[in-house]
């Protein structure tokens, strides 16, 4: 049966730019360490794992744009997530890597622990309504992003998927009336 998750995957949009940034990023250091202060894109990890929450931190592969991306993720403790990363940093030749950090922010000097990592890589911290926007922007109109991200506090991956769903299901998009009088809200 060809009922497998990545298909349900690449009619999303979203998944599919911040995949192939993500990639893009990976490909050229080799090692992305994404810090994710508020967990904004623990909707798109699970996706990518095709796990709904993170249990251990293990070295899983998964793919990336199109090639396969060792992925750690954090549960717990940094040191943790350092003796897993450390095994594929610490030969000649580094494995494509993406550590993932849900709830640390860059700045944090607890961090240290992982600095080696971020040295050997590079470090990556999105605002979710930031990546958002940009993804957006192929589809609908300025004055339609400010619309749909304007509760941007409280916007999660969930809610940009689903507006993109409806846009495809609609038709709808920057081809569509744009701002045309009473074309409903998107949201």
């Amino acid at each position: 049966s060809q009922t497998t998750m990545p298909n349900q995957i690449s009619s999303n949009p979203f998944h599919q730019y911040l995949a192939s940034r993500l990639a893009e990023k990976v490909a050229k250091h080799h090692l992305a360490v994404w810090y994710d202060p508020r967990e904004e894109f623990l909707g798109f990890i699970a996706e990518l794992r095709g796990q709904p929450e993170i249990t251990a931190c293990t070295a899983e592969t998964v793919t990336l744009g199109s090639g396969p991306v060792r992925l750690i993720c954090k549960n717990g403790s940094l040191f943790e997530t350092k003796l897993v990363a450390e095994p594929f940093v610490s030969g000649e030749s580094v494995e494509p890597l993406l550590v993932y950090l849900p709830g640390e922010r860059v700045d944090q000097p607890t961090l240290n622990v992982l600095l080696e990592l971020e040295r050997a890589g590079t470090p990556i911290e999105w605002k979710l309504a930031q990546m958002a926007r940009h993804c957006l922007q192929e589809f609908i109109s300025p004055d339609q992003i400010d619309q749909v991200l304007k509760g941007e506090g409280s916007i999660t991956y969930a809610d940009i998927v689903s507006v993109l769903a409806k846009l495809q299901d609609s038709g709808g998009g920057k081809g569509g009336s744009r701002g045309g009088g009473g074309s409903g809200s998107i949201l």
